[in-house]
């Protein structure tokens, strides 16, 4: 009876750590996200643009999430050319303003999009958005392993303290 209900514990402990940790609940996903879109961002974007440095080829994005609102950005970044056969207002002007030099478009996803702006929103402050604590979502398998076999180890201790031991005065 004892030993039933010490796996069960181990179980639903089990199942509610894995729940607790899972990646829709910790807080690196935003850490993340900077981090892939100033990956994406040196990648690909800092031969046209800078970030406090200057005009080169394209506009100076300091700032530039406080002057334009982030779905506007997000097709920008995505699909500039559309933007720019659609006659955008915005667009227009910066393609005039860059000597009729046009943002190539870099085939990029929703997601990389999304990851280039969060970098960019990190860094209206003048630093890098704080980096919240959470477990690596790596580190679950070794997690639940770790549980298995704690409860393995507590089911064989308890099954050996079962046995009875003779004392002889």
């Amino acid at each position: 009876m004892f030993i039933g209900s010490s796996l069960g514990f181990w179980w639903i402990l089990g199942v509610n750590l894995l729940f607790l940790f899972s990646p829709a609940h910790t807080a690196g996903e935003v850490t993340g996200s900077v981090e892939r879109g100033k990956a994406i961002f040196q990648e690909k974007c800092t031969a046209c643009h800078t970030i406090g440095g200057g005009k080169l080829v394209g506009p100076d994005l300091q700032g530039v999430t406080a002057r334009r609102e982030r779905a506007w950005l997000a097709r920008w970044i995505k699909e500039p050319d559309k933007m720019l056969g659609e006659e955008n207002p915005i667009a227009t002007s910066l393609l005039q303003e860059f000597n009729n030099v046009p943002m190539p478009n870099l085939g990029l996803t929703d997601e990389e999009a999304g990851a280039i702006l969060d970098y960019l929103e990190s860094l209206v402050a003048g630093t890098t958005a704080p980096q919240p604590a959470a477990i690596p979502v790596l580190y679950f398998p070794t997690l639940i392993a770790a549980l298995v076999a704690l409860g393995v180890l507590t089911t064989v201790g308890l099954l050996a303290a079962r046995k009875s031991v003779e004392v002889r005065p």
